[in-house]
Formats: structure tokens, sequence, C-alpha cells
């Protein structure tokens, strides 16, 4: 099965229309929400996903005879039924909601609803909910190092939270493309972990190596889908550097990123590297004296 991770023109088109406001809302969040295009293999209808601190806050269906689907958890809506009926009387209070499976929202709305429903006001009171419930530290960190690598021509995060329906080698958690040549790219896979994450000595290094494997087996359908992907999130301004189109090539590299908890980190790193050398590791250590002043 190809993957499928990108808009057909239609829908694309629809997303600068229709909903143009979210590609702005996340523009302006300068890196705390990112907004990843996707497809359903199924139905094979189109979709994207906001995410805000490595959740997906909201998922808006491009519906096929038009109109929108969206879908949102309930836990960001507070912690019990009585604080979540009162939050949801702020969104679209006249607009009948389904519980989808006990633990998601679920709305059917067209374009001037979908305004409404998802408008800025509402975004940031979603994302204070994602604040406030339990999400691993981990995810924190992901969502920092998209947003400290925007801008960048050369290094460009392209995907997260990738994985294929028919392939049961692991969800990745951020996919690259890195510069090799003027206009050409590799594919980087990306594991993050935080320097106290037991899987960091050994486990890491399979599930990285899991991850290339499965791209340069299927090397033709990411290279057609994430040529696709970047030209239109160019398009939107959701990449805003680098040239119109790209073309990827083969040598996908694999890398670690490790950060935090330094002490913990460079005895796993050590230990990592004793039986796999050639691991590409990116360690982030927040010492004081090698931050940047800013006057």
């Amino acid at each position: 099965m190809a993957i499928k991770r990108y808009l057909y023109d239609h829908e694309l088109e629809r997303l600068r229309t229709e909903a143009g406001f979210l590609v702005d809302t996340v523009l302006a969040a300068k890196g705390e929400l990112f907004l990843a295009l996707r497809r359903d293999y199924g139905p094979d209808i189109g979709y994207v996903n906001i995410y805000s601190r490595g959740n997906s806050l909201a998922k808006v269906v491009f519906q096929k005879r038009g109109g929108y689907s969206v879908e949102i958890s309930c836990e960001f809506f507070g912690p019990d039924e009585a604080t979540r009926t009162k939050r949801l009387a702020k969104f679209l209070p006249d607009l009948r909601r389904h519980n989808k499976g006990a633990n998601r929202y679920l709305w059917t709305v067209d374009a001037k609803q979908l305004h409404t429903l998802l408008q800025r006001a509402n975004i940031r009171a979603l994302m204070h909910g994602i604040r406030h419930r339990d999400f691993t530290e981990e995810l924190w960190f992901e969502q920092t190092l998209v947003a400290d690598n925007l801008g960048r021509d050369d290094f460009i995060i392209i995907d997260r939270q990738v994985d294929e329906p028919d392939d049961d080698r692991g969800r990745l958690d951020l996919l690259a493309l890195q510069r090799v040549a003027e206009g050409s790219y590799q594919f980087v896979p990306l594991e993050v972990k935080l320097g106290n994450n037991v899987e960091l000595a050994h486990d890491v290094r399979d599930q990285v190596n899991r991850y290339v494997e499965r791209i340069e087996e299927r090397f033709d359908d990411y290279r057609t889908c994430y040529e696709l992907v970047y030209t239109q999130l160019r398009s939107l301004g959701l990449i805003s550097a680098g040239p119109g189109k790209v073309r990827i090539v083969r040598g996908t590299e694999g890398m670690v990123i490790v950060g935090g908890y330094a002490g913990l980190a460079r005895e796993a790193i050590a230990e990592l590297h004793e039986h796999a050398p050639d691991i590409r590791v990116k360690q982030f250590i927040n010492s004081i004296d090698r931050a940047t002043d800013v006057r």
C-alpha cells in the first residue's frame, strides 16, 4: 500500500479558501501548533490534523459532498463531564455533536460553522486543556524541536507520527528532509528521546533501523508522497524557506535526538555507541553557560 499523507487538489483548494484561517492560526502560533496533511486509506478522503504538544488538537475531515467533520478529544475540555459540558457551551452550543467512542466529540459543519468552531479563542482554550492534562515530556520536547527549526531550508521537519496501516514497524516521531545539494534532499527519520528514557541505550537503535528500512524498501512511494507534501506545504506558507519543489534522493539516514538529563544521557549514549557505533545522535544540553544572552 502506497503511503499517502497529502491532499487532492480540490481538497487543497478548500483548505486555502474555506479553511485558510486554520493555516493562519498555525502560522501565528510560531511553532506551538503544527498542521499535518493526511489521507484516510479506506474511503480515500483527505483531512488535516492540528497538533499541539504532540497531541492531535483537532482532526478536520473534508467531506466529499462539501462540509467538514471535526473530531476533538473529550479530555481537552476537562477532567469530568460537568467541566466538559460547561466548556463545550462556549464552542458551538446550537450545533448537534456526537460522542464518538466515548472519548471524542464529533461535529458535522459547513465552512462558516467550521470557522466558528475552530476560531482562535477556541483553539487557545484547547491548547490550555492539553497543557493541563497528562502528557509526556518527550512530546513537549518534540514540539520544541519543530518550533525551533522553522524557517530553515537545509533541514526541514516535514511530518510527524508517521506510520502505515499495513506495516507494524512502529510510528516514527518526526520525519525531516536534509539538503544534500541545491534542490535535492534526503530523508532523515528522527527518533526523539529524553536523556532518562531507558530505551536510549539499546532499543532506540532497532527503532531507527526499522524506520530507515521501511523508507528504503518503499522509497519510490515515500519520494512521490513527500515531494508532493513539500510542494503543498510550501504553497500554503507552512514551509517558508527553500525552493518551490524539491527532489528527494536515496540515502536515508536515521538520527536520534536526545534532550535533557545530560548525565544519564551521556551514559546511555556511550552504551548505545558501543553496540551501534555508526548511529547518528544529536544531544541537546540545557547548560546555562551555553545559553545565548538576550539583551
